[in-house]
């Protein structure tokens, strides 16, 4: 079994998203989770779950309101972009640290449905 390592625990999660994060700064403020990776001296130490943590922690911060919500340290997974919290299509697409596309009209909107979407180009 692995041990339960700081930040795993969704109830912790959701106090601090609902109780800190979304009363002060409200649903546009970007949520990114990361994945921890062993390196230097914490080599033994397991990478941080995609499906059984990250996901499941994107998926509550998803509920509870938040309109960008990220997965970061995993290569090609789909919450490294931004999505339109309107209508759900790609807006920026991203490679670990490398924008590769944005999709915002001159006003910052959303080219499909003209959501108003809180970015400064």
């Amino acid at each position: 079994m692995v041990p339960r390592i700081g930040g795993d625990s969704l109830d912790e999660a959701r106090a601090m998203l609902g109780g800190r994060i979304m009363d002060i700064c409200g649903p546009d403020v970007p949520i990114s989770f990361l994945r921890f990776h062993p390196d230097y001296r914490l080599m033994s130490l397991p990478n941080t779950p995609v499906g059984g943590v990250l996901e499941r922690h994107a998926e509550l911060a998803k509920s509870m309101g938040f309109h960008y919500v990220y997965i970061g340290n995993v290569p090609g997974h789909r919450l490294q972009n931004t999505y339109c919290p309107g209508c759900g299509s790609l807006l920026v697409e991203r490679d670990m640290m490398r924008t590769l596309r944005i999709r915002l009209t001159p006003d910052s909107r959303c080219p499909d449905c003209g959501y108003s979407i809180p970015f400064v180009l």
